[in-house]
Parts: structure tokens; C-alpha cells; sequence
């Protein structure tokens, strides 16, 4: 996959076309199979090709990735909603995590990158992604996983 970060740490834009201020930086390219943007809130992955956009806040380091095709099976498990999907081009399934608190606007996440800077997390959602185990979090709570692994080598 060909991708490119584009830093935008200082800025105010929104890593967007639509901002006047990134029209300078941002630029399109059809060679790229993705553009990621990486600013004080969030971490946005752009797929040139499909238009997909994927926004993964500053405090988590994990990408839960959308996956589409035959779902075989849902549950719960804490406040989230798991899926075993069958992916439409793939052969083996994919368990799928959808987080709900993981969907903030921009005013939301600048209230919380606030009360990182501050260092004093009272907010719920910082203490299961900075002081707890964040996604592990989740994984470990279900009774359906056997096994976890972190790196694993490629096959």
C-alpha cells in the first residue's frame, strides 16, 4: 500500500480540502493508495481511491478498521459491539470492534486533549484509553477470544 503522512500538528485546519489553510498542503495524488493526516486531535486515514475516510482520536493508538461483507455472527461485550464478518475478498473471518465512544466531533476532542495536556484525566473514555488498557481492554472481556496475539509473525 502506498501512503504518505502528512503532518499537521500546528495547524487548525481540519486536514481537509474545504479548509482554505490546507489547500496549500494537502494535496490529492492518484498514485497513493492512502493520505494520512496526524494533528493534535486525531489521525485521519484518506483512501485516495475509494473516498473512504477513517478518524481515530489522539488517545488511541489502535486502528479499528471497517470491514464489509457477510456478517456471521454479533454480540456484545461491555459498551461495544462485536462482529464476525466474512470479509467479500477474503478467506478467513474478521472479528470486527465497534467502539461507540470512539465517535467524537472535533469540539469533544478538543475538550479531551485538554484535559490530557492538564494531566489530570477525570473523563471516562481517557482513563480506558491512557490509564487502562484501551482496546486490550475490551478484547480481554470477552469470553468468545481464546487467544491474542500482539505482533504476531506473518504467515
Amino acid at each position: 500500500m502506498k501512503y504518505v503522512i502528512r503532518d499537521c500538528w500546528n495547524c487548525d485546519g481540519l486536514s481537509s480540502l474545504k479548509y482554505k489553510q490546507c489547500q496549500y498542503c494537502v494535496k490529492p495524488n492518484p498514485e497513493l493508495d492512502m493520505v494520512i493526516y496526524k494533528n493534535k486531535l486525531f489521525t485521519k486515514h484518506e483512501y485516495v481511491k475509494t473516498n473512504k475516510v477513517e478518524v481515530v482520536p489522539f488517545f488511541v493508538d489502535t486502528l479499528l478498521e471497517n470491514v464489509s461483507g457477510e456478517v456471521l455472527s454479533s454480540y456484545d461485550i461491555k459498551d461495544a459491539h462485536v462482529k464476525i464478518v466474512q470479509p467479500e475478498n477474503g478467506y478467513q473471518p474478521v472479528y470486527q470492534l465497534i467502539i461507540p465512544h470512539l465517535d467524537k466531533d472535533y469540539t469533544e476532542l478538543a475538550q479531551l486533549r485538554e484535559e490530557f495536556e492538564m494531566k489530570e484525566i477525570k473523563n471516562d473514555v481517557l482513563k480506558i484509553w491512557i490509564k487502562q488498557q484501551g482496546v486490550l481492554d475490551y478484547l480481554l472481556t470477552d469470553p468468545k477470544i481464546q487467544e491474542i496475539n500482539i505482533n504476531p509473525p506473518e504467515y
